[in-house]
């Protein structure tokens, strides 16, 4: 396992191809929810390539819209892995076959694709970019859900990435550490924040960034436990979700920068 740079995994694969006698190439890409496999590696590596990208989220069980508003995203059982694996098991003794082919998803080389993938690349990115990544993707990007539905579904795709997802680590070629820049992600939706916070007691801050900061606020009349993601300068938030007691006592001891 080697941690490196998308343009040395590009020249490692660019040598392995060459000397690889099956028919198509695989390429898994893994990692939890959130940081970056399509879009900062799959998409770069079928450009470089101009291979086809397989997408895991394409073999749920379920309609994909479903599954984002439940709570199975992150759990195996979720995925239909004996029709990925038939595929992949087809493009590697088709002599017809893309030379070159991307599996991308949370579980790209589990269980028995572990043996089917020729290159096995592990993305990994910090707790606090995978969490806002998909806060603000599902909320604002896709308005597919609620803010307190995204939070609900944080401490279930945790113990996924812990039970399940980080195991593909040690079955990696190469890891990735994937960057996040919410700056750009909030320029690029035109999100603003707008709400007056109030004067709640601060128990936990964390930058992001120069300009934010995810901040937990206690209210001490009520005792409840709130989340926000505050602009530094205008001391604005997007929202203020109300923590459930398993979510604050997660909120108040997660280590944000975790892989």
């Amino acid at each position: 396992m080697l941690s490196g740079s998308i343009s040395n995994i590009i020249n490692i694969i660019k040598t392995n191809v060459s000397k690889s006698s099956n028919s198509s190439y695989i390429i898994g890409i893994a990692g939890s929810s959130g940081v970056g496999k399509t879009s900062q590696i799959a998409n770069i590596l079928s450009k470089e390539f101009n291979c086809e990208v397989i997408h895991q989220d394409d073999f749920f069980y379920e309609n994909r819209i479903i599954q984002a508003n439940m709570h199975k995203a992150d759990d195996p059982k979720s995925f239909d892995f004996t029709k990925l694996e038939n595929i992949v098991e087809t493009l590697k003794n088709d002599t017809k076959a893309p030379k070159i082919t991307i599996i991308e998803g949370v579980y790209a080389f589990y269980g028995k694709l572990d043996k089917l993938i020729d290159c096995k690349i592990y993305a990994q990115a910090p707790f606090y970019s995978r969490l806002l990544k998909r806060y603000i993707r599902n909320v604002y990007e896709r308005k597919l859900v609620s803010s307190d539905v995204v939070f609900e579904n944080v401490l279930l795709k945790q113990s996924s990435h812990l039970k399940y997802v980080i195991k593909q680590k040690k079955q990696a070629d190469f890891v990735l550490q994937t960057d996040f820049s919410l700056d750009y992600i909030i320029k690029k939706l035109e999100l603003k924040p707008s709400l007056v916070l109030p004067k709640y007691e601060i128990i936990r801050d964390f930058q992001v960034d120069q300009d934010y900061k995810i901040k937990i606020f206690k209210d001490s009349l009520s005792k409840n436990y709130y989340f926000a993601l505050v602009n530094e300068t205008s001391s604005l938030a997007f929202d203020l979700i109300l923590l459930d007691q398993d979510l604050a006592k997660f909120f108040l001891n997660v280590d944000f920068m975790e892989v």
